[in-house]
């Protein structure tokens, strides 16, 4: 018998699946940055810039911020800068592009499915797999754009083909291959779809060739011109491949019991064929095999099992050595086969109410599932605790955390995070940096310079580590091996917004003008948006006469600032004004935030320079000398009262 009538039409259906995938991920719009986002996007210059275009096609995925990868994704590259065009650096952006291409990608799912498995089924498996929690680090995890962005391109190529735009599909098959390198598999899955439809015939021949080809050249270019090295190799192949019937096993367990989900998910390498887990998977692999066999004539069987099991031997990290031996984000292409069979297991039960309601229990429990997993991103800190409990290969995460905690000011807290693993001797480059770091930042400069020489050992050319070590000499007045130190981290690394900014430190000290606006016009390079470099560039100029100069950069500067009602962009619009000579406006921009935190010495300090400006010098004292009743060390305040007698 066919399929019953549906109530819903396929628009009804497609705008139900674009809803619920919509609904299951708006939680996740407020999250903020976190782990690689920091790298791919806050700390990036290319994506803030069109100039660097160029580079976003022909330098690999972090070259941004100088690391060397393998990655080549510059879809993924040009769709942050694009964002950031709109948003800059407001997470919400981000978010909504990876929801859309998530929900874009489930309704293509559907509409291909159909030609395929009967609507109901498609409709379905379409619904569960946007749903399902082991797709969350795809769409939640901002970085985790290029999974959305390669199948969305990869399904539209196909979908276009098969509505006979071959031209268009090829632009999309190709934007595919450079959203992601897993776009490769976006091949077999176009020759696996027209297999099931019953579509591969001879008179499709040039065109199977002319797509083939495309696959072909990017593996080419790949291993050529766009060959950024190879992916470091964790483990020896026989162990590389025993690990990989384990990580087979923990596939098919998250997917059908995704209560333990880990950003950072690694198993511990098996060495022995005599390993339960491995000898178990390869029984179960084995099994699997058997009943493609069994079912070879069966093309809606065979379409659903070889797509999961293409996509498994792709991320299985013994073909292709990965970063990695197992990550819940490599399933988004294979899960949709895992799903097929799930869905059709559920309509082989006869009782319909007995589906109906196992069917809305099942697709609940995930739905929830992934709206509380959104909600562990929240919290970057309760994230990375989390994952460093199911995670055998840490230091990444210990990296990660003891960053956030040093970007949030509690450099206390990354030290007593990392001190007891570097004593135990994980002493890994990234773990040593970011102990170096945050005993730079809790001022401990001899322990600092130390460790900073501990990483170098490790890797001479550690541009960071050096640029951190120039500005603890800096800091220690040694402004000549400052110099030296930072302009050997320059050479090594042209593009890292902080060697500059501590250049433009040790050239001002030595009066050398010319390299101190050569700096800051760097930084107003990688950074447009940014008032500061525009701000300090300013009071340079003005300290130098040119006053015309000046003030065309404190108005960039004031330009970007007037957008902006934070705290923080308040109280550098009140410095702006004041060194533009607009001491009144200053003066207003001061009070207003004095009401906020009537506390803040800063701030009175800053109204008391304005009062000064404006000839107010009894104000001014009085705001002086009750500053030094709350604090009798403030510096400012004692040269200010200082300068206001000599006057």
């Amino acid at each position: 018998m066919g399929e019953k009538t549906s109530i819903l039409n396929p628009r009804s259906k497609k705008g139900i699946i674009f809803f619920i995938a919509f609904f299951v991920y708006f939680n996740t719009i407020l999250n903020p940055f976190i782990f690689d986002d920091i790298m791919l996007i806050v700390q990036n210059p290319f994506i803030k810039s069109f100039k660097f275009i160029k580079s976003y096609f022909t330098k690999n995925l972090l070259e941004g911020i100088g690391e060397k990868t393998t990655f080549y994704r510059p879809i993924q590259t040009l769709s942050y800068s694009l964002i950031y065009k709109l948003f800059r650096l407001n997470p919400i952006g981000y978010h909504l592009l990876n929801i859309f291409l998530h929900s874009g990608c489930a309704i293509l799912i559907y509409l291909l499915l159909k030609k395929i498995y009967q609507e109901k089924i498609s409709f379905l498996v379409s619904l569960l797999w946007a749903i399902h929690p082991i797709n969350s680090e795809a769409i939640t995890y901002i970085s985790g754009t290029a999974d959305p962005l390669f199948l969305f391109f990869g399904l539209v190529a196909i979908y276009l083909y098969n509505l006979n735009k071959f031209y268009l599909s090829l632009v999309c098959f190709i934007l595919s291959l450079l959203s992601k390198e897993t776009g490769l598999l976006i091949l077999p899955l176009f020759f696996l779809y027209q297999y099931a439809q019953k579509k591969l015939n001879k008179n499709q021949l040039p065109k199977y060739i002319t797509i083939t080809l495309i696959f072909l050249i990017y593996l080419l270019l790949r291993k050529t011109v766009l060959n950024f090295g190879k992916s470091e190799v964790e483990e020896i192949f026989l162990y590389r491949f025993y690990t990989s019937f384990k990580a087979f096993l923990v596939y098919i367990s998250i997917l059908l019991f995704p209560f333990i989900l880990s950003i950072e998910r690694h198993l511990p390498y098996i060495k022995t064929a005599k390993d339960i887990d491995f000898i178990f998977g390869l029984i179960f692999l084995i099994l699997f095999l058997y009943f493609l066999w069994l079912k070879r004539k069966e093309e809606k069987i065979i379409f659903a099992g070889i797509l999961f099991l293409v996509n498994f031997l792709f991320h299985s990290n013994t073909i292709i050595p990965l970063n990695g031996n197992l990550r819940e984000h490599w399933m988004y292409l294979g899960s949709i086969g895992f799903f097929i069979y799930f869905v059709l297991l559920i309509e082989k039960i006869n009782k319909e109410k007995l589906k109906l309601i196992l069917t809305i229990l099942i697709f609940t429990l995930y739905g929830t599932r992934t709206i509380l997993r959104n909600y562990d991103w929240k919290d970057p800190e309760e994230l990375y605790i989390k994952s460093l409990k199911y995670s055998f290969s840490p230091a990444q995460l210990y990296g990660n955390l003891a960053y956030l905690y040093i970007i949030n000011g509690q450099p206390e807290k990354a030290y007593q995070l990392l001190y007891p693993v570097v004593k135990k001797g994980f002493k890994t480059e990234s773990i040593l940096y970011m102990y170096a770091v945050s005993l730079k930042n809790l001022k401990n400069y001899q322990k600092a310079e130390k460790a900073f020489l501990d990483v170098l050992k490790i890797n001479p050319e550690n541009y960071e580590a050096l640029t951190e070590l120039g500005e603890i000499y800096f800091l220690k007045n040694q402004i000549e091996k400052a110099k030296k130190i930072l302009e050997k981290s320059l050479d090594l690394r042209k593009e890292y917004p902080k060697t500059y900014f501590i250049l433009c430190q040790v050239y001002l000290i030595k009066g050398e003008m010319e390299k101190v606006i050569y700096c800051l016009d760097r930084l107003i390079d990688f950074a447009p948006d940014d008032f500061y470099s525009y701000y300090l560039k300013g009071v340079i100029l003005k300290q130098y006469n040119e006053f015309d100069k000046a003030n065309k950069s404190f108005e960039i500067a004031y330009s970007i600032l007037k957008k902006k009602n934070d705290f923080y962009s308040i109280f550098n619009l009140g410095l702006l004004l004041k060194e533009m000579n607009r001491i009144d406006e200053a003066l207003d921009k001061f009070n207003y935030l004095i009401k906020l935190k009537p506390e803040d010495i800063e701030i009175m300090n800053e109204i008391g320079i304005c009062y000064a400006l404006k000839g107010e010098k009894e104000k001014a004292k009085e705001i002086w000398e009750k500053i030094l009743k709350k604090e009798p060390s403030y510096y400012p305040a004692k040269e200010n009262l200082k300068k206001l007698f000599e006057n």
